[in-house]
């Protein structure tokens, strides 16, 4: 109301024996009801639902196709989600899936030196 904000949750982006680790990016899908989180070091992707009081469950954490992710953008359809690998120098094109797994195996990849941001042109 008057412009603050206030911590309402702390979520973990990996499982607990996982290697040291940097958040790289995070997203929110078109319709608000999935929060997406890239995570270097682990090289995955984790996914969350969005819950009616705000609250986030976390669904799954999928590979993110590559090594070091920087960057990733949600197609505007929201069907797939690319992901700029910048250590393995390609941008993964990952399925947006519905059910335990969220994201599917890369479909396809663009080979292109140390992707570091993507961007939907219109």
């Amino acid at each position: 109301v008057n412009g603050s904000l206030r911590e309402l949750q702390t979520l973990d982006t990996l499982p607990s024996d996982a290697p040291e680790n940097i958040v790289a990016d995070i997203h929110v899908s078109s319709s608000g009801q999935r929060v997406y989180v890239s995570n270097r070091g682990h090289d995955s992707v984790a996914v969350y639902q969005v819950r009616g009081d705000g609250q986030l469950t976390r669904l799954a954490i999928q590979s993110c196709g590559g090594k070091w992710p920087r960057n990733f953008t949600l197609a505007p359809d929201g069907r797939f989600i690319l992901v700029a690998n910048e250590h393995s120098d390609e941008i993964s094109v990952l399925p947006v899936l519905d059910g335990a797994a969220e994201l599917g195996a890369p479909v396809t990849r663009a080979f292109i030196a140390r992707p570091t941001c993507l961007q939907w042109l219109s």
